[in-house]
């Protein structure tokens, strides 16, 4: 106030114009101090709607922050629970596989046991059928002879024939033992396919047999005709048949006819053409009786023999 005295006195002003002017001066500085607090106070206002704004848009940050780990948690979580939840299942399946894969080995395990017992069962009744039958012996046995006998030892012991081959085996040595091992394992397990492959090794062919045959003297009580009958016989049988009874060697005719007959009622076959119904083959008594008057010549050709 008292600079406004002195710049009014400059003036020369005194009295009331120089209070008057003092007044205005004052109220100009008071109107400028007016505005320069609301200018402060709008600058104020400014700057904190400013932080307002941006403590907002801090805050919007933050909340979007907040929702998006919310939203990615939550995401982790149910992998989480669905990896959990395909573990569970995995390990329920891989529980059940292996509770399968072990009734499985549980049962073969039983059947094993069961096939065991059996074969033990087999074997122990097998022993208690009858006594062992000697081995055969190369060189000193007769094949031929020694597999009729080893046949009729197991069909009457009542073995199935499944296991012919593999018991035989155990009897053979020498040249019998070698054919057995160089046959495949499948022929080897064939009782009939043993016993082809041992023929052929030691020659006993349907030919061999024919010479044998017709070698052969007749027994006491068989007459020239009867043999005579039962060669021609054995010849207007069928190949199998003819050698199936060249095997067995039966001594007369009524052994003949009981041999076919087992033979053709075991294999489902006879004697006679689908056409005619009649005999194939039969012995000719007939044509042996018409030949009884070359008797004299044929015990000659047998003798000779």
């Amino acid at each position: 106030m008292e600079k406004l005295l002195q710049i009014g006195k400059e003036f020369e002003l005194e009295g009331e114009k120089l209070l008057e002017f003092v007044r205005e001066q004052l109220k100009l500085e008071e109107e400028k101090e007016e505005k320069r607090r609301q200018l402060e106070e709008e600058k104020e206002g400014k700057r904190r709607l400013l932080e307002v704004q941006k403590e907002e848009r801090r805050r919007i940050l933050e909340e979007d922050r907040r929702k998006e780990d919310e939203e990615r948690e939550t995401r982790r979580q149910e992998r989480d629970l669905r990896k959990l939840e395909l573990e569970a299942k995995l390990l329920k399946q891989k529980e059940a596989i292996e509770a399968a894969k072990r009734e499985h080995e549980l049962e073969l395990a039983r059947l094993a046991q069961g096939r065991n017992d059996t074969e033990r069962a087999e074997v122990r009744e097998d022993r208690a059928k009858a006594p062992k039958l000697p081995s055969f012996v190369d060189g000193k046995d007769d094949l031929d002879a020694y597999l009729q006998r080893f046949e009729r030892f197991v069909t009457t012991a009542k073995w199935e024939k499944t296991g012919w081959a593999s018991k035989l085996s155990a009897l053979l040595s020498g040249r019998a033992l070698e054919v057995y091992s160089r046959l495949s394992e499948e022929a080897a397990q064939d009782y009939d396919r043993v016993k082809l492959a041992l023929m052929k090794r030691y020659n006993l062919t349907e030919d061999v047999y024919r010479r044998k045959f017709r070698a052969s003297k007749p027994e006491v009580d068989e007459s020239l005709k009867d043999l005579f009958v039962r060669e021609q016989f054995i010849d207007s049988c069928p190949k199998e048949l003819a050698i199936h009874l060249r095997e067995r060697a039966p001594e007369t005719l009524v052994q003949i006819a009981k041999i076919a007959d087992q033979y053709l009622e075991a294999h489902g076959k006879h004697l006679f053409s689908s056409a005619s119904k009649k005999p194939q083959v039969q012995p000719k008594v007939e044509e042996a009786k018409t030949a009884q008057s070359d008797t004299t010549a044929l015990a000659s050709s047998v003798t000779s023999r």
